[in-house]
């Protein structure tokens, strides 16, 4: 999975530390969501 993020954020030119924020914050974001939180 490690190699993979880094592969997917090498491709955007972004570091993968940042590209991995990024997914934690749009999939909790997705999960308050569903349970009513936001």
């Amino acid at each position: 999975m490690e190699k993979r993020l880094k592969h997917v954020a090498a491709l955007k030119k972004v570091p993968y530390q940042t590209l991995l924020k990024q997914f934690v914050a749009e999939r909790l974001y997705e999960e308050e969501k569903w349970l009513g939180v936001v």
